[in-house]
């Protein structure tokens, strides 16, 4: 008999917050980072992100943009000042 316990999968990966806001703050462009640019640093730096990665990231940076968590500037984003 195979015992049936919860999944406890973890992702290899931070949340989709932390890399985008590690990526920005890595990148250090004064007039925000693009979509393409955050993808491809998180790309290099993370390992085990799914197929379908840059339709979650694209999605993440519009509910951060919505949650005021960062700020687009034409097509770049960046962490809004405090």
């Amino acid at each position: 008999m195979i015992n049936a316990q919860p999944s406890t999968y973890k992702p290899f990966h931070p949340s989709y917050e932390e890399m985008i806001f590690h990526a920005i703050c890595s990148l250090k462009r004064r007039s925000g980072s693009s979509s393409t640019a955050i993808a491809k640093f998180i790309l290099r730096h993370y390992g085990g992100l799914p197929n379908n990665f840059r339709k979650i990231l694209l999605r993440r940076l519009k509910e951060l943009v919505a949650c005021e968590k960062l700020v687009r500037v034409k097509n770049s984003f960046k962490l809004p000042s405090r």
